[in-house]
């Protein structure tokens, strides 16, 4: 994977700083420069602090779907700004290029494809799949790569700052946050090495679950210890024992009481007739409102017109015409009649239902009069053996509390046993998992030694007046990653000490990688990594690339550098290589306290 181009839609979202075409920058083969330049030789060095080199390196990483939040301060803090541009960043793979587009505004979603004017759009958690086995897949290699690893494998070719002077970390915990962080790393760093991880990864998974385990552990110890009055976990055992002798003691007293069980089935019928008393009382209620609301409809007006009406329209309409008059009479009469049956249908209908909702009262009364004779008769039996019962009810009650406790602490000391016991399991596993990675390691002595090679190479190359240095993969037994990955230097040059060991690890994973044809990108960002060292060092590792580009090789080397006078002061005159004026002129970004990155 090798990085093309970078620039934003519209354009205009930033100032690269190089004349040419300032909206874009185009990457290439060897050496690329982000350089912040001094205005003049008196400007102080701070005033190159915070003009946009690193925010351009996250530039790169959120095209390549890197969080867009808090944790990544930088871009987030401008987002109000950002969100009217979509970033775009062209790479090549495999001889294919690729083309993602990534807006602020949208981020969780991406296009990507081969045509820029006809890409697909994913989600950004969709495409970290695609790009795993896209950029990483080596059909070769023996051991795992997960599609879930995308971005835990491609922030190592990211080394970013995500604060103004922030150090390197150890070269192999390149990720600085994280439970079990280096069981973790250990998966990544043996994918790198082309070493197969299988064993690395299932140590991994099984210290993960010890993890989880002992948590649960510790919280169920919390639970026995705070809510049974135990000061220490052994003691639960005892406390066990006693509940169980308690109980049995206070259940010899309950069944010493002769009318315990008397006592209780009476208890049940007077509560079974406590409640059919309840059942019928409303069950009245409800008749009786049904029986007032029929008598209130029976004296309702029945609205029958009277006769004397009758007569009158009668008269009206017989004065204009006799026989009209007849026939409006005979009308009325007869409509006279049928409101007049309806009427005295309708309150038989009411009578009767009234009848049989009172008959119904009245035995549901009857049954409540009988039901509570006899409910009495209980209570008065109930209240004769007052002083024996009250004992029991004690009795009962301390009896179901003892064994509300016991079943309790039970279950929860249970659990602790069976939790402790799977972690033995798990513990008892590992053991043999740190015997079966010391010898994976000792069958894999050939691929080892060819990485130190490697990587003896690349230290020598980088810092030639030290001819030793050291990397070890060794089998630890004694800690949980169970395996130990060490880089070293003499004395681990005090200045700058993790920057120097992180520089040549991490050139030798990419040369490896090249050398091998393991699939990994070509492309390694370092921010800020010579800040902290000899200036001399800077200048081995620009030869080295150099040569190894000369040699036909394709890496691209992306870093930071300020225009602090030590260049052209140490090495050589204004027309040397790496002058300032010619580290300026080769530079992808040059920026300074007037030209900032972000055009805000």
């Amino acid at each position: 994977m090798y990085l093309k181009k970078l620039y934003s839609e519209p354009l205009g979202l930033f100032n690269s700083g190089i004349t040419q075409n300032n909206n874009v920058v185009e990457f290439k083969n060897g050496v690329n420069f982000v350089f912040g330049k001094k205005i003049t030789s008196n400007e102080p060095k701070e005033s190159l602090n915070g003009i946009g080199k690193s925010t351009f390196l996250n530039l790169i990483d959120f095209c390549l779907l890197a969080d867009f939040n808090t944790r990544t301060p930088r871009l987030y803090a401008k987002k109000e700004f950002l969100k009217q541009y979509t970033a775009v960043l062209e790479f090549e793979l495999n001889g294919v290029d690729y083309v993602i587009k990534r807006s602020f505004a949208k981020h969780q979603e991406v296009e990507f494809g081969t045509n820029i004017f006809d890409l697909q759009t994913f989600q950004t958690k969709n495409l970290k799949l695609i790009l795993t086995e896209k950029i990483f897949s080596n059909p070769d290699y023996e051991g795992i790569i997960k599609d879930s690893w995308y971005r835990k494998l491609m922030v190592f070719f990211l080394k970013i700052h995500k604060r103004n002077g922030q150090l390197f970390e150890e070269p192999t915990e390149y990720i600085v946050y994280g439970a079990n962080k280096q069981v973790e790393l250990n998966q990544y760093n043996f994918f790198f090495l082309g070493l197969n991880n299988s064993l690395i990864c299932e140590n991994f998974e099984l210290i993960s679950n010890i993890k989880e385990q002992q948590a649960l552990i510790r919280k169920q110890k919390r639970n026995i210890l705070e809510n049974y009055g135990i000061l220490k976990i052994d003691e639960t055992a005892n406390r066990i024992e006693f509940l169980k002798n308690e109980k049995a003691r206070i259940q010899n007293i309950v069944d010493n009481f002769k009318l315990a069980e008397q006592h209780q089935k009476r208890e049940d019928e007077l509560n079974e007739l406590t409640n059919q008393i309840k059942e019928l009382a409303a069950q009245n209620f409800w008749d009786n409102r049904k029986v007032e609301s029929y008598k209130e409809s029976l004296n309702l007006p029945d609205g029958n017109i009277q006769q004397s009406t009758v007569k009158s329209i009668e008269k009206m309409y017989s004065e204009l015409n006799r026989e009209l008059g007849n026939v409006i009479k005979k009308t009325l009469n007869e409509a006279l009649y049928f409101r007049k049956m309806l009427s005295e249908s309708r309150k038989d209908f009411l009578n009767n239902e009234i009848k049989e909702l009172e008959l119904n009262i009245a035995n549901r009364s009857d049954e409540i009069i009988n039901l509570d004779l006899k409910r009495s008769s209980i209570f008065q039996l109930l209240n004769v053996n007052h002083g024996a019962i009250k004992d029991l009810q004690e009795a009962f009650t301390v009896l179901g509390d003892t064994n509300a406790e016991l079943n309790k602490i039970t279950e929860y000391y249970e659990e602790y046993k069976r939790l402790e016991e799977q972690e033995n399991i798990w513990k008892r596993q590992g053991a043999e998992l740190s015997r079966s990675i010391k010898e994976l390691i000792e069958d894999s002595e050939e691929l080892i030694s060819q990485f130190k090679k490697v990587f003896n190479h690349v230290h020598n190359q980088i810092y030639p007046e030290s001819k030793s240095s050291a990397f070890s993969i060794e089998a630890n037994s004694r800690t949980e990653s169970k395996v130990s990955i060490k880089v070293s230097m003499p004395s681990d040059d005090s200045k700058g000490k993790n920057s120097g060991r992180t520089l040549i690890y991490d050139l030798s994973i990419l040369l490896n990688s090249i050398n091998k044809g393991i699939a990994l990108p070509r492309f390694l960002i370092h921010d800020g990594i010579f800040d902290s060292m000899d200036k001399s060092h800077f200048v081995y590792t620009y030869k080295f690339i150099s040569r190894l580009i000369n040699e036909g090789k394709k890496i691209q080397y992306i870093v930071t550098l300020n225009d602090d006078g030590d260049l052209t002061e140490k090495f050589g005159n204004k027309e040397g290589e790496l002058s300032i004026d010619n580290i300026e002129k080769q530079a992808i970004v040059k920026l300074s306290s007037k030209i900032k990155f972000l055009n805000i």
